[in-house]
């Protein structure tokens, strides 16, 4: 995505890729020993739902993570990156653990 936008206005040649180490969010919250989360805050450029989805799955086998408050950008990019329809399943997700979701409306409703 950000090739094709710095190659849109001929400044391709600044774009750079670089492997980094990636950590499960269960694997996270044990390496620094978390107890609990008062309020997880996202802004990953399309891959805040994959997050999501992640801490949901460590969050039902140890309930006491399960943050308070969860903040996340939903403007349509986790549709783009993660396919269709990312953003809906991550909210009803949310939902069905309880969080109440004020939600933009994912792909769909954010006109791209």
């Amino acid at each position: 995505m950000l090739r094709r936008a710095l190659a849109g206005v001929g400044l391709q040649h600044l774009g750079r890729t670089k492997k980094v180490k990636t950590l499960t969010m269960k694997s996270l919250l044990l390496r620094h020993r978390v107890k609990s989360i008062g309020m997880l805050a996202l802004d990953c450029e399309g891959h805040d739902c994959a997050i999501l989805r992640g801490l949901i799955r460590a969050c039902k086998a140890r309930p006491a993570w399960f943050p308070d408050w969860i903040w996340f950008e939903s403007n349509g990019m986790n549709d783009e990156v993660l396919g269709k329809g990312a953003e809906q399943e991550t909210v009803s997700e949310l939902l069905r653990c309880g969080y109440k979701v004020w939600w933009g409306g994912g792909y769909e409703a954010s006109g791209k």
